[in-house]
C-alpha cells in the first residue's frame, strides 16, 4: 500500500482536547460500575427452592441458570430442556424434591 501524501499547499489542522486525567480511585471506580453483574450475582437470583426439610435445595437466577446439587440436576435435565422460564424451572424442582419456591422480590 503507498503511503497517502497530502499536497504541500494543503493546511494541516490538529485538535488537541485535554481533560484532567481521573484520579486512580475514579478510574477504580468507574471500572467497577461499569463492569456487568455475573448471570450469578446474588442481584440476579429470581428464587430459591426448599425441600420439606427447609433445607435450600436450588437457586435459580433470572436467565433460568440453576445452582443445585448434581443429583438434582442430573434428574431434571431432561425437563430443563424443555423449560426456559426461571419460574418453570423452579416449580419443577420444587414438584421433584417435594419443596416450595420463594420468589425474590
Amino acid at each position: 500500500m503507498l503511503p497517502f501524501i497530502l499536497p504541500a499547499d494543503m493546511p494541516v489542522t490538529t485538535v488537541v482536547e485535554t481533560r484532567p486525567a481521573p484520579s486512580s480511585q475514579d478510574a477504580i471506580m468507574l471500572l467497577v460500575n461499569s463492569a456487568p453483574l455475573p448471570d450469578n450475582a446474588p442481584e440476579n437470583i429470581y428464587a430459591q427452592v426448599f425441600g420439606p426439610s427447609d433445607k435450600l435445595v436450588a437457586t435459580i437466577y433470572k436467565k433460568g441458570i440453576v445452582a443445585t446439587s448434581n443429583d438434582i440436576a442430573a434428574k431434571m435435565a431432561p425437563q430443563f430442556e424443555k423449560l426456559d422460564s426461571p419460574k418453570d424451572r423452579a416449580e419443577a424442582i420444587a414438584k421433584e424434591v417435594g419443596g416450595t419456591v420463594v420468589y425474590k422480590e
